[in-house]
């Protein structure tokens, strides 16, 4: 999987670049991308590895921009591009997903291309949706009926544990290894 996110420029003063307040770009929105990879995979993270452009620019931080490698027990591997140093004139997300001959490329939630044995099938997904409203009712189902959570507890720690590695990665500059 590679997921690339061209976020435009996140100003320090935002509270989600605040290491108090938000917990800088890596927790407050990146968490999200590794979310979507834990998703396809249904698998246990075991390695994570980021690293991130230096720049001199005084309006955003270096972790505002980085590459993390996450590596999956079952041999997945989710790599994530996010930089805020793109152009606006290209769609903030591409996903594309690799696996046994097949290639998906979601294209900024709205048109996914499927290719496969040479043939190219697209459907255009009409107005945007990366699923705040279904998330949204299906926690309050769960909050009101109760039953099984939306989403499990281990996939919530799993995204966390990932995110945490990652910041220990980009300070020793070393892949994390992650235990089941």
């Amino acid at each position: 999987m590679l997921y690339r996110v061209n976020a435009g420029s996140i100003p320090k003063t935002a509270w989600t670049a605040s290491p108090d307040q938000g917990g800088g770009m890596l927790i407050s929105e990146m968490c999200h991308f590794v979310d979507v990879f834990l998703y396809l995979t249904d698998s246990a993270p075991v390695g994570v590895y980021a690293s991130c452009i230096r720049t001199e620019s005084s309006a955003t931080t270096n972790h505002d921009n980085l590459t993390l490698v996450v590596d999956f027990r079952d041999g997945s591997q989710g790599t994530l591009f996010y930089s805020t140093q793109g152009d606006k004139s290209v769609a903030k997300e591409r996903l594309e997903v690799y696996s046994g001959g097949h290639m998906a490329i979601l294209d900024d939630y709205r048109g996914l291309d499927h290719h496969f044995e040479g043939k190219k099938t697209s459907e255009k997904l009409g107005s945007q949706d990366k699923g705040q409203k279904s998330m949204v009712q299906s926690a309050m189902r769960y909050y009101v009926s109760g039953g099984p959570s939306p989403l499990p507890l281990e996939h919530i720690f799993r995204g966390m544990r990932v995110i945490f590695a990652a910041q220990e990665s980009l300070s020793s500059g070393k892949r994390v290894e992650l235990s089941l």
